[in-house]
């Protein structure tokens, strides 16, 4: 009984641990994103994003987590340092022809626009 006990906690730690090596990003907080909020106000909620996009109107800040067979993003889009939109997006197993791995692997790219208008 009490190596059975031992095993399942072995195994729920190994299990836990594996989490770990993939990337964990708090997506939900983009609902505390507000239009015009400056890109030090963003980092203080959202964190260092996995990846950031840029040129010299817009930068793109990508987050992610890893989940099993569903992976949660969140992108916010700034304008001169500002706030203009901030979306969630998930993705499955089906949506990346069945490919697994971390996340950060499957992170949409935004098209940058070349000029200052939206």
């Amino acid at each position: 009984m009490k190596n059975k006990i031992l095993s399942t906690i072995s195994a729920a730690l190994i299990l836990a641990s594996c989490a770990n090596f993939y990337t964990q990003q708090p997506t939900e907080n983009i609902a505390l994103i507000e239009l015009g909020m400056n890109s030090k106000q963003v980092l203080d909620i959202m964190g260092v994003p996995e990846k950031t996009e840029f040129n010299d109107y817009r930068r793109v800040l990508h987050y992610c987590s890893t989940g099993y067979n569903i992976d949660k993003f969140a992108k916010i889009i700034l304008v001169s340092g500002k706030v203009i939109t901030a979306k969630n997006y998930t993705l499955t197993t089906k949506d990346v022809n069945e490919d697994t791995g971390d996340c950060s692997d499957f992170i949409k790219s935004e098209t940058l626009m070349t000029s200052p208008e939206l």
